[in-house]
């Protein structure tokens, strides 16, 4: 290949260790859940004590009040939260988010993910890393999209100017600010 991409992907946990690795010490829980009071296609983020809480609407228009949930916590107080009955883990959601969306009345079950950066974030003439792969930043941070979509069209510019003018795919790799 001319070029391989690396962009991270894969669950932290189930990696083998590569150059950069940061452990965040946080599980992120995620469900749907529903609310009684929703303000229509808004999404929250909340920064509690152990981690940011996100909630993004998930119906059209929001008015049925669905939304996933990304709760980061510590992981054994992760794995608490993630066992609790429905009607406990609604009422601990509904005390770290507040009561801005009315109380929380349904949630499906919830799954657990460990929070991690593993990347080999090497850049050669053959080999560049974007996205997930090249920041250091927390998952629920908020800009990793907009970091990885960025990183892509610097990528594309590096190599439409490579092959417009000549220049070598490293040479051009080499002038991007990542």
């Amino acid at each position: 290949a001319a070029i391989v991409v690396q962009a991270e992907g894969g669950l932290f946990s189930d990696q083998a260790s590569r150059a950069q690795r940061r452990d965040y010490q946080q599980s992120a829980v995620i469900a749907q859940v529903r609310a009684d009071r929703p303000i229509p296609a808004r999404a929250y983020e909340r920064f509690t004590e152990q981690g940011p809480l996100a909630l993004l609407p998930q119906d059209q228009g929001g008015a049925a009040g669905e939304y996933s949930l990304v709760w980061c916590l510590r992981p054994e107080e992760a794995a608490r939260v993630q066992a609790l009955d429905d009607a406990s883990f609604l009422t601990e959601l509904g005390a770290a988010f507040g009561s801005r969306l009315g109380r929380f009345v349904h949630a499906t079950p919830r799954l657990a993910f460990p929070l991690g950066l593993n990347a080999d974030p090497r850049s050669t003439a053959r080999t560049v890393a974007i996205g997930n792969a090249a920041q250091t930043l927390h998952p629920v941070g908020g800009q990793g999209l907009n970091l990885g979509l960025r990183d892509a069209q610097a990528l594309v510019d590096a190599l439409r100017e490579a092959a417009e003018t000549g220049l070598s795919l490293d040479a051009a790799l080499a002038r991007v600010d990542w």
